[in-house]
C-alpha cells in the first residue's frame, strides 16, 4: 500500500504519491491542487500564443482549454529556415517570428519551478503532519511518563482528599489540619486531572520502535497498519481488513465473520471479499479511554490490537494466515 504523502484540499482525505500522479482526488473527484495550477498555466501560455498567431507549446493540460487546429490538405509548408509545420499545426504569421520567444519560455519555466515547489512542499508538509499523528496516536495508546504520573497524583490527590475528609467528619485529628489535608488533596487530584486531559502525549523513539517491534513479531505480515496511522484524524471512520492465506486451506466466510466479531461484534463483510471485511464505526479524537481524552488516531490503534490479538492469532492456528491488509475508508 502506498504511503500517504499529502491530503486533498477539499476533502482532507490522504494521498499516496500515486493518488497525485492523476488528475483528481479520488474520493471526492475533485481537481487537485498543483493540476489546477498547472492547468492554469498552459491555458494562460496557449492563449497568448494564439494572440500572436503561433502554435500553442504548452501540451494540452487538464482543465486548459484545447488548443485549435487549423487543418491542412497536401504537402507540409516550410517555414523560415527550413522547418516543416505538420498537418493540424497552427500556420505562422508573417508578424511573429515562428519560435516562442524568451518571455514565453520564462513563464513556462516558471511554472514548471512552482509546480515543482508546491509539491515538494506538500510531501514535506504531509510527512511531518503524518509522523505527528503516529506519534500521538501511539502515545495515547501506550502511554506516556508524565501521563502515567499524572495518573497516580490524581490516585494519591483522591485518597488523601478522602482521608481528610474522614478525619474531619470523625473528629479523629484536628480539624484545621484535616481540612488541611482534604484541600491538598484535592487541589493535587484536580491539577493532575488538568495535565492528563491537556496535555497531547507523542509517543517516544523508543515507543515507536517497541510498536514495530510488536508488529514484525506476528507470524503473519501486517500491512497498511503505519500508513492508516498516519492519515488525518477524523470524527469516525472505518477500516477495512484484507486477510491472505498461507495455504490451499481456506475458512469459510462464515467462520471468518464468527472469529472478528468476538472483537468486533458490528464488523460487516467486505462487498466481493469473502475473506475481508469492514469495521464497525471507530470514533475519532473525544471523548474520555483510560481515564484521559482519546486523540488522534489512538481508537484504531487499540481496534488492530484488538482484532489481531483477540481474533486473527486464534483464526491463524487453524488457517495459517499470510497477509493482514488494513485500509482506513473514511
Amino acid at each position: 500500500m502506498s504511503q500517504s504523502v499529502a491530503t486533498c484540499e477539499h476533502c482532507g482525505a490522504a494521498l499516496s504519491l500515486d493518488d497525485l500522479r492523476g488528475h483528481d482526488c479520488p474520493y471526492c473527484r475533485t481537481v487537485l491542487a498543483h493540476h489546477a495550477r498547472a492547468a492554469e498555466q498552459a491555458a494562460l501560455v496557449n492563449h497568448m500564443m494564439a494572440q500572436r498567431g503561433l502554435a500553442p507549446v504548452v501540451p494540452y493540460a487538464y482543465g486548459a482549454d484545447l488548443p485549435p487546429v487549423y487543418p491542412m490538405s497536401g504537402v507540409q509548408v516550410l517555414v523560415g529556415g527550413g522547418g516543416a509545420v505538420p498537418p493540424g499545426a497552427q500556420p505562422p504569421s508573417s508578424a511573429f517570428p515562428a519560435t516562442p520567444d524568451d518571455e514565453l519560455q520564462r513563464i513556462v519555466a516558471e511554472g514548471q519551478a512552482r509546480q515543482a515547489e508546491f509539491a515538494a512542499k506538500a510531501r514535506t508538509l504531509a510527512d511531518a503532519a503524518g509522523e505527528d499523528h503516529l506519534a500521538i496516536a501511539l502515545g495515547a495508546h501506550q502511554g506516556t511518563a508524565l501521563l502515567r504520573a499524572a495518573g497516580a497524583a490524581i490516585g494519591v490527590g483522591l485518597v488523601t482528599l478522602t482521608v481528610g475528609i474522614a478525619l474531619r467528619e470523625t473528629a479523629a485529628a484536628d480539624p484545621a489540619v484535616a481540612l488541611a489535608l482534604a484541600a491538598g488533596g484535592g487541589a493535587l487530584a484536580l491539577v493532575s486531572l488538568l495535565v492528563r486531559l491537556g496535555v497531547t502525549p507523542r509517543a517516544s523513539a523508543s515507543g515507536r520502535a517497541a510498536e514495530e517491534a510488536w508488529r514484525r513479531s506476528l507470524p503473519f505480515a501486517l500491512e497498511g497498519y503505519f500508513e492508516a496511522l498516519r492519515g488525518e484524524p477524523r470524527a469516525s471512520c472505518h477500516v477495512q481488513v484484507h486477510l491472505d492465506w498461507a495455504s490451499p486451506r481456506v475458512p469459510p466466510a462464515g467462520l471468518i465473520a464468527s472469529f472478528v466479531q468476538r472483537s468486533d461484534p458490528a464488523a460487516t463483510a467486505a462487498p466481493g471479499d469473502p475473506s475481508g471485511w469492514v469495521s464497525a464505526p471507530l470514533p475519532g479524537p473525544g471523548g474520555l479511554e483510560g481515564g484521559g481524552r482519546a486523540r488522534g488516531n489512538q481508537r484504531l490503534v487499540a481496534y488492530v490490537h484488538g482484532v489481531v490479538e483477540g481474533a486473527l492469532l486464534a483464526l491463524h492456528a487453524e488457517y495459517p494466515i499470510a497477509r493482514v491488509a488494513l485500509r482506513r475508508d473514511w
